[in-house]
């Protein structure tokens, strides 16, 4: 037994040898791959952070042209409706000047349809007196 742990430290170091030559290349190629793992994996998570940036500075844009296309189009709404707005009410003043003529033409007209039937019961009064109706 003196022999064998003389040959102890030889024996261990083939042994270690053994095992290094037999099975670290797979532990190895195991902890090699883990790393891949995690690197590829921070690194599809980072393009996809990128490619999300990306993509919403995109939208932001869009959706601020939109946004600057309905102010545009909202201002020019609310220049039409001033501008009918405007013209609807010169229309009611003159549609208004228009009434107050009216109603003095239809005073005088009543006036003047007045005067005419006064005038046709003062003839009918000379016509009945002629006839000697009365």
């Amino acid at each position: 037994m003196d022999k064998f742990l003389e040959n102890l430290p030889s024996i261990l170091t083939f042994f270690g040898l053994y095992l290094t030559a037999v099975h670290g290349p797979k532990v190895l190629a195991r902890i090699q791959g883990r790393q891949k793992k995690e690197e590829v994996k921070l690194e599809g998570d980072s393009n996809a952070e990128v490619m999300y940036v990306s993509n919403m500075s995109v939208i932001l844009g869009e959706y601020k042209e939109q946004v600057s296309g309905f102010r545009n189009e909202l201002e020019s709404v609310r220049k039409e409706f001033a501008e009918f707005k405007k013209a609807h009410k010169k229309e009611v003043e003159e549609y208004k000047t228009s009434i107050v003529f009216l109603e003095r033409e239809i005073e005088m007209r009543d006036d003047r349809i007045e005067e005419l039937e006064s005038e046709i019961l003062e003839k009918n009064g000379i016509i009945a007196t002629l006839k000697g109706e009365i």
